[in-house]
C-alpha cells in the first residue's frame, strides 16, 4: 500500500513562491506608500499650525504698534515656542521618540524662516518658512514633496527645498470659497464667526439645500416697546425699497384684560411701529385699542427689496 505524501512538492513550491513574493512585494509597496502619504500629511499640518499661529502673532503684534511691516512677524520658530503662541516637544520626549521639536521637520531637518518686504517693500510683508527635505530617503523625496505643495499655500520648490509663504492676515486674494483667516486652505466644515457679525452684505444665495431653511432674503430686525419710533435701516445704492414688518410679541389693556377681541395687528405708520388690538368694550363700543409703550412690545423686520 503506498503511503500518502504530505508537505509541499519541489514543483509545487517553485509555484507557489514567486506568488507569494509577488504578492508580499504588493503589500510592502502599498504600506511604504501609506506611510509616507501619512507623514507629508503630517508635516503640512504641522506647517499649517506654523503659519496661523504666526499670523496670529502678526495681529497681536500689529494692533499694539499699529504699523504694517514684517517685523510683525516672528523672526523664527522658537520665537512663537517662547511666547507661547506654540507649545514644543521637550528635549527629554524628543530623545524618548515621543515627538518632534516643531523647529524641525518630521525627518529631523531644520526649519528656517524669513520675513522680508515684496521688493522691498515694508507695507507689502511676507512670512517664508524653508522645508529641506534632504534627510527624507531619495526614493521617497518626490512624494513627500508633492504631498506638501498640495497643502501648503504659494508653495514651490527649491533644490531639496520647499518654499512656503503667507502675507499679512486680512490682505487675502478673493477666492471662490471660503478660507481660512490665514488664506491658507479652504473652509472644510461651518463657519465660525467666533461671535462676531457678518457686515455689509449686499446679497446672499443658497441653492441645492434639502430638508434645510432658506433665506429668501437678508432682513434686520429688533425688539422695541409699542408705538416707539422706528430707527431704519438704509438700503445699499439700487436695492429699491425698504420693507418693515410689525409683528405683535405682547400685549395687554395697560395692564388689564381685554373685555373681548378681535383682530390684533402689528402696524407701521412711517415713524412709529405698533400693535393695535379692536376691542368690544363692556357698554357695546367697538374701537382699536393701543397699549401704552411699557405694556406691549414688536418685533420690527426691515428688508431691503432685490
Amino acid at each position: 500500500m503506498r503511503k500518502s505524501q504530505s508537505g509541499f512538492t519541489l514543483i509545487e513550491l517553485s509555484i507557489v513562491l514567486p506568488v507569494l513574493i509577488f504578492v508580499s512585494m504588493i503589500v510592502y509597496n502599498e504600506m511604504r506608500q501609506q506611510r509616507i502619504d501619512s507623514a507629508a500629511e503630517q508635516q503640512g499640518l504641522r506647517i499649517a499650525e506654523l503659519f496661523s499661529k504666526a499670523a496670529e502673532r502678526y495681529q497681536v503684534i500689529s494692533k499694539s504698534n499699529n504699523t504694517v511691516t514684517p517685523t510683525n512677524f516672528p523672526s523664527s520658530i522658537q520665537v512663537l515656542i517662547n511666547e507661547g503662541y506654540i507649545r514644543n516637544c521637550t528635549v527629554s520626549d524628543a530623545s524618548a521618540g515621543n515627538c518632534r521639536p516643531m523647529t524641525e521637520t518630521l525627518w529631523g531637518d531644520a526649519i528656517s524662516v524669513r520675513t522680508y518686504g515684496v521688493a522691498g517693500n515694508p507695507t507689502i510683508p511676507r512670512f517664508e518658512l524653508t522645508i529641506p527635505l534632504a534627510k527624507v530617503p531619495a526614493d521617497q523625496r518626490n512624494d513627500v514633496a508633492a504631498g506638501l505643495l498640495s497643502s501648503l499655500p504659494f508653495a514651490t520648490v527649491s533644490g531639496t527645498n520647499i518654499v512656503a509663504e503667507i502675507g499679512r492676515p486680512g490682505t487675502e486674494v478673493a477666492h471662490d470659497n471660503f478660507y481660512m483667516l490665514d488664506g491658507s486652505r479652504a473652509l472644510k466644515g461651518n463657519m465660525n464667526a467666533a461671535g462676531y457679525a457678518i457686515e455689509n452684505v449686499k446679497d446672499l444665495s443658497i441653492s441645492g439645500l434639502t430638508n434645510r431653511t432658506v433665506l429668501s432674503g437678508l432682513a434686520w430686525g429688533n425688539v422695541q416697546q409699542n408705538n416707539q419710533i422706528v430707527s431704519l435701516v438704509s438700503c445699499p445704492t439700487n436695492r429699491g425699497t425698504r420693507k418693515v414688518n410689525v409683528i405683535p410679541l405682547s400685549y395687554s389693556k395697560n395692564g388689564f384684560p381685554f373685555n373681548k377681541m378681535g383682530a390684533v395687528e402689528g402696524r407701521f405708520d412711517g415713524t412709529r411701529a405698533y400693535v393695535r388690538i379692536w376691542e368690544t368694550d363692556q357698554n357695546g363700543t367697538q374701537a382699536w385699542f393701543i397699549p401704552a409703550p411699557p405694556n406691549a412690545s414688536v418685533l420690527v423686520q426691515q428688508q431691503c427689496s432685490k
